[in-house]
This record gives structure tokens, C-alpha cells and sequence, in this order.
């Protein structure tokens, strides 16, 4: 270990043990005889919550490939193999900053596996970032309004419902000259970081022109991005069930896209502690008791953690064989 990077190392366990103290004081403050309901989880809709998480990576990937494609001009690999470089960078997500590990992991397979310059790795992961972004901007303006108390539920899912057909429109009549602006400010911003990494100093690129985003694949993509944010919230709501609590349904899709707002701008590690410390505030707003919350917030974490690092093992795995198959051949 070089002196240089032993203060990083410090900064980011620092945000590790953040996490871990922000988990533990929510855990200390709440109902701790509720985790026993943990105990006791339906298989069936833990199982449904397994594939919904399926669909979000899957869609993930998907909409990551058309990005890449419309900036290249060709396929660059599959999406099996995206959607496990997305897993990975996830994973280790778990341990440092997310967005730190989803940039850098992503990044270093599509320039060093794939040949791809680093300005079109980072552009093709901007542009897929944007629209979880976008997303959730859209979606926040009923929550905010449902959670304020402001409207009632019917209203809040029609506000929803609106604000998807006219961000819509707002795509096809201008969309891709102003994303394409915003994109390209932040991706060179982005470029300065991520062109730092040890791993991709020495590394040769091969040049690539990029091709433009056309109107219609900013409308496909941000369905994509609507379909993920769906299967989100479906799956929040699958832990509730699968752990017996008695958390509304309208809360819980109404409460993502304010739920996810504190996931996305977590400093510590996968959002630990701020992602449950953002949900906690929310439910304990609307009136829900601490032991349908405790259980609640740990559970999820815990099994979410579980079904992405199962995920990203069983892509390692089918990497690794598929690599000792082609090699075998030769």
C-alpha cells in the first residue's frame, strides 16, 4: 500500500462506518422485538421480489446496449455481458461509493475488453445514468405532492400518470438536442476522473465515432427507465408482504421515487444507512408504527444485498466458463 492512497482508503472506510452507525441508529431508535418477523418470510413473494430484481437488471442492461450501440454504431457485446458488468460495479457498490464503483467498473470492461475509447464508455454511462435521473424527477412531483398531504392518492397516481405523457412529449419535440448538451457537460467532467484510474493510464484506445440519440430512442429508453422504476417499487412492496407488514401499497409506490432521491446522492457505501434513513423519515411521516418500519428497512437491505451478489456470482461464473470454453477450441 502506497502513502498516497492509504488517506483514501481511510475516507472511505470513514463512509463505510457512517453507514454502518446512521443502520445502527435506526436500529437502536426502532422496534427490535419486530425483527422476528424476518423469521417468518413468504417464500412466494421473496420469490416474486428475486425476479422482479431480475427484471430491473435485465432492463438495466437492455437499455445500457441501445445507448452503446447509437453511440458506436455497432453491437459491442451482449446484454448478459453488460448486465454483469453493471452487477459487479453494483456489488462492489456495497463497499465503496456506489457511483465511484458503477463508473469505474463499468468503464475499465468497455475499454478493456471491448476496445472502447474511455470518452465513449463513460458517455454511454452518463446517458444510462441520465434517465434514472429523469425518472425520478418526473415521479418526485406527485410524491412530494401525495406526501405533503396536498393531493389524495387517486390524484397523486394521475399527476404521475401525466407527467410520464408529457415528459414524453417533451422528448420528441426537443429532447435530444438538450440531452445531449447535458450529457456531454457531464461526461467531460466525468472523463477527468475516470481517465485517472490506474488500470486505464496505459491502456490503447481504439477511436470511435459516435453516432447520435435519435427521438426515438430517447421515447424507448425512457420507457426503459419508467418500466425500472416500476419494477422497483413492485419489489419494495413484495418485501412488504413477504415480511407481514402492513404498509399500504399507494404508500410504498407513491414513497419510491422520494425513497430512491436519498439512494442517489448516498456518499457511503450501496447508500447504507441514508437509503433506510431517507425511508425512515418518510414512513415515520405518514403515521407507520416502528415495528412495521424496522423490519421494514433491514429486511429489504438484506435482501436485495443477497440477490445482487447472487446475481453477480452466477454472471462470474457463466463468464468464467464461457472464457474456458472459447479457449478450449483453440
Amino acid at each position: 500500500m502506497t502513502p498516497k492512497r492509504f488517506p483514501k482508503i481511510l475516507k472511505q472506510l470513514a463512509k463505510l462506518c457512517l453507514g454502518i452507525a446512521f443502520l445502527g441508529l435506526i436500529v437502536y431508535f426502532g422496534d427490535t422485538s419486530s425483527l422476528s418477523k424476518l423469521k417468518q418470510v413468504n417464500p412466494l413473494y421473496l420469490s416474486i421480489g428475486l425476479l422482479l430484481t431480475l427484471g430491473i437488471n435485465i432492463l438495466i442492461g437492455t437499455r445500457w446496449g441501445m445507448i452503446l450501440q447509437a453511440r458506436v454504431g455497432y453491437k459491442v457485446c451482449s446484454t448478459l455481458h453488460l448486465i454483469y458488468y453493471f452487477l459487479l460495479g453494483r456489488s462492489l457498490g456495497f463497499i465503496v461509493p456506489k457511483d465511484a464503483s458503477d463508473f469505474g467498473v463499468r468503464t475499465a470492461f468497455l475499454v478493456k475488453s471491448h476496445g472502447l475509447t474511455i470518452k465513449n464508455a463513460v458517455y454511454s454511462i452518463v446517458f444510462d445514468r441520465f434517465f434514472d435521473f429523469l425518472t425520478i424527477g418526473v415521479f418526485l412531483i406527485s410524491s412530494v405532492l401525495f406526501l405533503t398531504g396536498i393531493v389524495s392518492i387517486p390524484a397523486a397516481f394521475g399527476i404521475m400518470i401525466g407527467s410520464f405523457a408529457i415528459t414524453c412529449l417533451l422528448l420528441a419535440w426537443s429532447g435530444a438536442k438538450w440531452l445531449n448538451l447535458v450529457v456531454t457537460f457531464c461526461a467531460k467532467a466525468l472523463l477527468k476522473v475516470v481517465s485517472r484510474l490506474p488500470f486505464l493510464k496505459k491502456k490503447s484506445f481504439v477511436m470511435v465515432e459516435p453516432s447520435p440519440i435519435d427521438t426515438k430512442l430517447l421515447l424507448k429508453l425512457y420507457c426503459y427507465s419508467t418500466g425500472k422504476f416500476i419494477f422497483t417499487a413492485l419489489r419494495m412492496y413484495c418485501f412488504v408482504l413477504a415480511f407481514g407488514l402492513a404498509i399500504p401499497f399507494p404508500l410504498i409506490f407513491l414513497a419510491t421515487p422520494a425513497g430512491q432521491l436519498s439512494y442517489i446522492f448516498a456518499v457511503t457505501p450501496g447508500g447504507l444507512g441514508i437509503f433506510e434513513a431517507g425511508w425512515y423519515a418518510i414512513l415515520k411521516y405518514m403515521r407507520i408504527p416502528e415495528a412495521e418500519i424496522t423490519p421494514f428497512l433491514i429486511g429489504q437491505r438484506t435482501f436485495i444485498l443477497i440477490f445482487i451478489i447472487s446475481f453477480t456470482l452466477i454472471g462470474y461464473c457463466a463468464r468464467f466458463l464461457a472464457e474456458r470454453k472459447h479457449a478450449d477450441c483453440y
